[in-house]
């Protein structure tokens, strides 16, 4: 452990503007993919330069929930930011820390954010942002987003386009026609798999051997 006090700075970005924080190595080893990178560099990705590591859509405040659980596995996740940020933020955890192997942390983001009730106009918006981070091809967030789907239907239908579009008005028609497709495939799956949206499914998902640390 020669490099006990040595650093890497780790570069995340906000508002097009880089965010550098020096982290100490012994702490970046706690991820197993962090470890394999500082022992071998040469299986990092692009971007990842021995002294400097760049996370282009990583948020800063996501790095720093990532670091506090590296420190101490014990500590609480937390963001000081605006509640209204934290499904955003809490799918930016749960995708870094499968990335980075690190269980716990993604089992702790993967509750705090499925375990809200969440309005439709709410939870269309985290199936957008789910899939612009490809969760929706982890099974376990798959798996919540389908039964919960099962669940608000009735609401669903009741709030019509106009809550979808209510949804989505700040992206453009693009993000119109990605959420209206995304809806599809969800009740789709819904109907194909027979989901009741009950609890029983959601509480599968949470026992030790399904972890949603595992990708699908």
């Amino acid at each position: 452990m020669a490099y006990i006090c040595q650093t890497i700075n780790i570069i995340t970005f906000r508002d097009g503007s880089e965010v550098v924080t020096p982290i100490r190595k012994v702490v970046l080893e706690n991820s197993p993919v962090f470890q394999r990178w500082i022992r071998s560099p040469d299986t990092a990705p692009d971007g990842m330069d021995r002294d400097d590591w760049r996370f282009p859509s990583v948020d800063p405040e996501v790095m720093r929930a990532l670091v506090r659980h590296l420190e101490n596995f014990n500590a609480p996740v937390y963001f000081d930011v605006p509640v209204e940020r934290y499904s955003a933020l809490l799918i930016g955890l749960f995708n870094l820390a499968l990335s980075a192997a690190v269980q716990r942390l993604a089992d702790q983001a993967f509750v705090m954010l499925t375990k809200p009730q969440y309005s439709v106009n709410a939870f269309l918006e985290i199936i957008v942002l789910a899939d612009q981070a490809k969760l929706l091809e982890n099974k376990w967030f798959r798996t919540w987003a389908v039964a919960y789907f099962a669940r608000i239907r009735h609401e669903f239908q009741a709030a019509g386009n106009v809550g979808l579009r209510q949804a989505v008005a700040g992206g453009g028609e693009s993000t119109w026609l990605l959420c209206s497709a995304l809806v599809s495939i969800v009740a789709d799956l819904a109907a194909e798999h027979g989901y009741s949206g009950g609890q029983a499914e959601i509480s599968a998902l949470l026992t030790p051997e399904a972890s949603p640390n595992r990708r699908a």
